[in-house]
């Protein structure tokens, strides 16, 4: 946030020891209010006092009910330890390409963009918003799931992450139809980059759809079970509004 408050006193007294673990942030002192410095939680150590415009490293606690988000665990940072990033942040579509680990020290996974070269795009297990109708993954989201996500790059290095992942439908064309079943030819490739099929089921089409034909365009939520192939649930024909003129493949 642009505004950080840091918790305990602020007095020469209760200075931050300089022996301390990594924190999650760094900063200086211009960009939060340096009222208050919190003393606790360090081991036993040289200690320094902060004034305004030093550098600190810190974790970040929020506290939802009091509407605030403090930062605890402060350490003085030599003059020159602070890269401050240049970020742009935009909403993208893309594909999982890599499930995230879950748990304390979880590896990340990886979004492939559905627009641009670039490469594989990492978020964590807590950057996921909403899930799909399976809730397959460890996350919540299997590798091929469709997402939306805010891609936030930082221009000065390159470096991009994904935050506010959300699972999105599918999008695609009837391919052929059967008496009971048929498939879908999807818009997008799947997560190896090929252009499989996907079945349908009569009984996953949503109420009031009526008969499918082939060239209809529908949007769809691809279900996969251990063992068997990918299929297509909650199956619904898209009106042509809805429906880009255009779709990239």
């Amino acid at each position: 946030p642009p505004h950080v408050s840091l918790s305990g006193d602020a007095e020469a007294d209760n200075a931050v020891p300089e022996e301390e673990e990594e924190g999650e942030g760094h900063g200086s002192g211009d960009e939060a209010p340096v009222r208050e410095v919190s003393a606790g939680g360090g081991r036993k150590g040289k200690r320094r006092g902060l004034k305004l415009g030093d550098e600190a490293e810190f974790y970040i606690r929020t506290e939802p009910a009091a509407r605030r988000v403090l930062a605890v665990r402060v350490r003085w940072l030599p003059p020159g330890s602070v890269t401050h990033q240049t970020v742009v942040a935009e909403r993208a579509r893309g594909i999982v390409d890599k499930e995230p680990g879950t748990g304390k020290s979880a590896a990340a996974g990886a979004l492939r963009l559905f627009e641009g070269e670039a490469g594989p795009v990492p978020f964590t297990a807590g950057d996921v918003e909403s899930t799909g109708p399976s809730g397959m993954g460890r996350a919540g989201l299997a590798r091929g799931d469709w997402v939306e996500a805010t891609v936030i790059g930082d221009r000065a290095t390159g470096e991009r992450w994904a935050t506010r992942v959300a699972a999105v439908a599918h999008e695609g064309v009837v391919d052929s139809v059967k008496e009971s079943y048929g498939y879908i030819r999807p818009d997008r490739p799947d997560a190896d980059g090929a252009a499989r099929l996907v079945v349908f089921y009569y009984k996953e089409l949503e109420r009031d759809q009526g008969r499918l034909d082939k060239g209809d365009a529908v949007q769809f939520w691809v279900q996969t079970v251990r063992g068997k192939e990918p299929a297509a649930v909650r199956v619904r024909r898209m009106a042509r509004a809805e429906r880009p003129a255009e779709v990239g493949r």
